[in-house]
């Protein structure tokens, strides 16, 4: 018998087992508490029994050395489990919570762009802006900037500046823009800035915002980048202006049947529409809701590996805009090893051809 187990009755022993009950009130209460004290006793000297008998066996158990290995080596698993639970939970919490976020941050800007981001064209749309970037021709831009500094502004996808780009130009995500990068532009606040995006819906947004920031030279390629490479004479462009070789081909625009009749049709949505559209119905449900034009390079990184790679993917778009940026981000799932069937344009339940 151990000392924890003496100890254990010694304490029993001095445990009352008669309560006196008193008429006078008085004693009443005392007897009470006393009983309150029996039961106290009681259930301390048993845990004290029961942990002593536990902590006998483990310590016997311990002086065996495959068992001590086996708890130290179990020991370590369940650490390194519960770090890559913590890990994984952050993950979620903050895919759960930047889509909020994001369109706090950039409510002003949602407010002036939805309405172009749900259009079904997208040039029609943006000529209803009046923004404070000139559109001009690169001939025009040269004329404009008469062998002066300036700077050539990339705000495109990744996957399309990687593809093709103005010689010397600077790449600046959009949405990296609006959110912080801007301040890395400030040495260029009276310098003409050709900021380049395909069509000059981005452009436009992003020279507004540049405008409010104080800076007074502003510029975007009439009729979108693809046109002025297309028509302009002695335009500094490597490259192509799509985003990767044999684009019609390699991006895969599905039907509603082709999606219904495709495997199980447990596939995954992401939805690529506008956020004032997320809420309504359509044939498939979205399970994934994505701010995609307000991503920055890390948050979509971050996005892209909370997608599973063995289940189905379908990108879900209504509108010329949000399905170039299904585009873009069909790529990125391709590239990232991402299974994708492709996107689908809810527009065009038939399916459509480029």
């Amino acid at each position: 018998m151990t000392r924890t187990h003496l100890f254990a009755l010694l304490l029993l022993l001095l445990i009352p087992t008669r309560v006196s009950y008193a008429i006078p009130p008085p004693e009443l209460i005392v007897s009470v508490s006393q009983s309150i004290l029996s039961v106290i006793g009681i259930l301390t000297a048993s845990l004290i029994l029961v942990f002593g008998s536990i902590r006998m066996y483990l310590t016997h158990l311990m002086s065996i050395p495959l068992f001590r290995y086996s708890t130290y080596v179990l020991g370590v698993v369940i650490i390194v489990l519960a770090i890559v639970w913590a890990v994984l939970y952050q993950q979620r919490q903050v895919l759960t919570n930047w889509q909020a976020e994001v369109d706090e941050e950039v409510r002003a800007a949602w407010a002036r762009y939805d309405s172009i981001y749900i259009a079904p064209e997208e040039l029609p749309a943006r000529r209803t802006l009046s923004g404070a970037a000139q559109e001009i021709s690169w001939t025009d831009f040269v004329k404009i900037a008469d062998g002066t500094d300036y700077l050539l502004l990339d705000i495109r996808d990744r996957n399309a500046f990687e593809a093709g780009r103005f010689t010397s130009s600077m790449h600046m995500n959009f949405s990296d823009l609006l959110r912080g990068r801007w301040q890395e532009l400030t040495d260029y606040k009276n310098t003409p800035i050709f900021i380049t995006c395909f069509f000059g819906t981005t452009g436009t947004i992003v020279a507004d915002f540049l405008a409010a920031q104080g800076f007074t030279q502003l510029y975007i390629p009439l009729d979108g980048l693809r046109e002025t490479v297309g028509r302009d004479q002695g335009v500094p462009f490597e490259g192509s202006v799509f985003p990767t070789e044999n684009y019609f081909t390699i991006i895969q625009r599905l039907s509603l049947e082709q999606i219904l009749t495709t495997g199980d049709g447990a596939h995954q949505v992401i939805d690529l529409r506008s956020p004032t559209q997320y809420d309504e119905p359509t044939p498939i449900t979205p399970t994934h809701q994505h701010y995609r034009e307000f991503a920055t390079e890390p948050e979509r990184s971050a996005f892209l590996q909370t997608l599973s790679a063995t289940q189905q993917h379908v990108l879900m778009c209504n509108s010329e805009l949000s399905c170039y940026h299904a585009e873009m981000m069909y790529l990125d799932t391709i590239n990232s090893g991402i299974n994708t069937l492709g996107i689908y344009d809810t527009s065009q339940p038939a399916g459509q051809v480029f």
